[in-house]
């Protein structure tokens, strides 16, 4: 695509004199040449990519969102990006104070499962940043991984598991009004924070049970979406389960 006609919000294009160059009218390549036309990135986007890490974020949303494993793993392999991405991720982590997660899986397999969820907390983190910790449900069903849509949180189910995906990927609390009683007083600890989560029915073979106990053998990271209003949730990540109880039908959680 010429240059010309990228993204204005993020590109600006002026000709020899310094003078910017409308996106309309339409100009020609050979008037585009004749007037020393030339594209760079609009100042205030220069001055945030200049931030740490936040070249490889960028990146990243990019490649994981429009494009598909085929043409990333190509990507990888023909330019040695995996190794440079590494260090990169690794030099974020250091550098943000929120980064807790993100450290968490720097190491993780780079297999579809790890990178899904990585990319998941990356993106909850802003989302969670922009809606001051308060997350609308409807932003949930919005993330998007490798070119698709797929959502975080189920739309029914307490307990989300993608059809992508091999384990279960978070679990739901929802709102309680302090005029009403919850339904496990004491499933919250000291710091509102889940202790354990019980199974969907009483059938440990149940699917969603079954997709929460791979989680756990897999010691996959989960998220947890705490209700604190209607229709308002706030994630919590990454989420551990730490022991499987048939016979209280409930598994235990920590946070890392």
């Amino acid at each position: 695509m010429p240059f010309v006609h990228l993204e204005r919000s993020l590109w600006m294009v002026e000709d020899d004199g310094g003078n910017p160059i409308p996106p309309t009218p339409s100009r020609s390549g050979s008037w585009l040449r004749s007037n020393g036309a030339r594209g760079r990135l609009r100042p205030e986007v220069e001055d945030l990519l200049a931030l740490p890490g936040k070249i490889h974020a960028a990146a990243r949303l990019l490649v994981e969102t429009y494009l598909d494993k085929a043409d990333i793993d190509h990507i990888v392999n023909a330019t040695g990006l995996r190794r440079a991405y590494r260090v990169s991720a690794l030099q974020l982590a250091r550098s943000t104070a929120a980064s807790k997660a993100v450290n968490a899986l720097i190491d993780a397999p780079d297999d579809y499962d790890s990178r899904f969820r990585r990319h998941a907390f990356e993106w909850l983190a802003e989302l969670s940043k922009e809606h001051g910790g308060r997350v609308p449900f409807g932003l949930l069903q919005e993330f998007r991984f490798e070119g698709k849509r797929i959502a975080l949180m189920d739309q029914q189910a307490g307990i989300r598991k993608p059809k992508e995906l091999n384990a279960a990927l978070s679990l739901r609390t929802t709102y309680t009004p302090p005029s009403k009683q919850r339904p496990y007083e004491d499933e919250l600890d000291e710091n509102g924070l889940l202790r354990y989560y019980m199974y969907r029915g009483t059938d440990p073979q149940h699917h969603q049970n079954v997709a929460m106990r791979r989680a756990f053998t897999e010691n996959r990271p989960m998220i947890w979406f705490k209700g604190v209003a209607s229709g308002l949730y706030q994630p919590h990540f990454p989420l551990r389960l730490t022991k499987d109880e048939p016979e209280n039908l409930r598994f235990l959680t920590s946070f890392d």
